[in-house]
């Protein structure tokens, strides 16, 4: 592992690990700048150009790729961490209605249509590798069968896929296509759906000619979108309120609630982490993180600017760029304009106390002026540090419980003014004023 590799990996420490197999390692990682929980993994070198074209995505139905690397022989991917439920558990204990169903489709559908615009087949969509998240949105998950269609092949070279999901070609009839994934969707909708409706709709879907499927997942989208608004003019028409929908990708307000992951058990409110506790030594982990997993509502888009020349088939890991560089500054990871504000006037205040130092206390000797120089320094950066929870500080302290998230400001502010005043204190002390 090189340097920028080991670089981009040093922000991560791991919790637990989820499965390791002899195809894959997954472990879940916690990034110690922010907080948030990541998903990584380690897998075949030859799941890196799936991987590096996935990360180029945003869309709201698939799972985030954050990084992405190529180490000798293998592949290691980092993902964004969601937590939820399994189709086929969501819908364990109640029966799905037609129109949850025909959103579980449209949702398949806008997660699929830019990997097909990549010319990327996921291959293996079924309902354990579809999450309904607690804000009930609808993850696509694992592309760890995904390929990249090629042209000129006529089958695929490697029988890969779920039985009773995956289309006929994944047996070695023929190449499979974002048709394949298409046939897997009426798999899933045949198995939520007991509903006339969407009969014919998934009698297409599942053809055995893939030629006689729905030729994108764009037209599939449309016919489900016809039967979406049938079921909203039938409703409106019994009188029976707003079409019941579960609105997948939009966030929802939710209670407390508490998981498990391994050893740790993580307390999120309104999808927010609020605790880690570790099972085994009963203690708290990190505490009180604020603001992560918010569910961003971006609309599908896509960043071709690596595919287009490569297709994301590099081996050369993404340089670590100025832009890049400054996101790793304390102060400014969030983007946050007042925490940068404040970073600004710190990182000043620690660049002026050296050189106001050897200027107003030039009759002193050098070496008092050094020594009160670095307390001087010591008692902007200590603080600071504990502001900005640089080297994760935060977790290293005793924890404490507050009652609200202003009576917690109010004891970092003192803490880190009463450090600043015993540092300066001793400056001031080292330097007595001299005519």
């Amino acid at each position: 592992m090189n340097f920028t590799m080991e670089y981009y990996l040093l922000k991560y420490e791991e919790l637990s690990v989820l499965s390791d197999t002899k195809k894959c390692r997954t472990s879940l990682m916690r990034n110690k700048d922010t907080g948030e929980l990541v998903v990584k993994k380690e897998m075949g070198k030859e799941s890196f150009s799936v991987y590096s074209l996935l990360k180029s995505i945003k869309n709201k139905n698939l799972i985030k790729v954050l990084e992405c690397f190529r180490d000798e022989d293998k592949t290691i991917e980092i993902e964004e961490y969601v937590n939820g439920k399994r189709l086929d558990d969501y819908f364990r204990e109640k029966k799905a209605t037609l129109e949850q169903v025909v959103d579980v489709g449209i949702a398949l559908c806008e997660g699929l249509a830019p990997m097909h615009k990549l010319n990327l087949v996921h291959r293996d969509i079924q309902p354990k590798n579809i999450i309904i998240t607690n804000e009930d949105s609808l993850k696509i998950i694992d592309f760890d069968i995904s390929r990249k269609e090629n042209e000129n092949a006529t089958h695929d070279t490697t029988l890969l896929g779920t039985v009773g999901y995956a289309a006929p070609e994944q047996y070695g009839f023929a190449q499979t296509t974002n048709r394949s994934d298409i046939y897997s969707i009426g798999a899933v909708l045949k198995e939520l759906s007991s509903f006339s409706e969407l009969d014919k709709i998934i009698a297409k879907c599942m053809e055995m000619d893939p030629a006689n499927r729905y030729e994108n997942v764009e037209q599939l989208e449309n016919e489900l979108e016809k039967v979406k608004g049938q079921a909203e003019r039938k409703n409106n028409d019994f009188g029976s309120g707003s079409y019941n929908d579960m609105e997948f990708g939009t966030e929802t307000n939710r209670t407390a609630k508490t998981i498990k992951i391994g050893n740790y058990t993580i307390r999120l409110n309104n999808g927010v982490i609020q605790k880690i506790d570790s099972l085994k030594k009963n203690n708290v982990v990190a505490q009180k993180i604020d603001n992560i997993r918010k569910n961003m509502e971006n609309k599908a888009t896509l960043n071709n600017s690596n595919s287009e020349n490569n297709n994301g088939e590099s081996d050369e890991l993404p340089k670590i760029t100025l832009k890049y560089f400054i996101k790793t500054i304390p102060g400014f990871r969030r983007g946050n304009f007042i925490f940068m504000i404040i970073a600004i006037m710190m990182y000043g205040m620690i660049l002026y106390a050296p050189y106001s130092v050897f200027i107003e206390y030039k009759y002193n000797t050098q070496l008092q002026r050094v020594i009160g120089g670095i307390f001087y320094m010591l008692g902007c950066i200590i603080p600071y540090m504990y502001f900005a929870n640089i080297g994760d500080i935060a977790r290293r302290l005793p924890p404490r419980q507050f009652n609200s998230r202003l009576s917690r400001i109010l004891y970092q502010i003192g803490v880190g003014l009463l450090i600043m005043i015993v540092f300066w204190g001793i400056a001031t002390t080292v330097l007595p004023p001299t005519n």
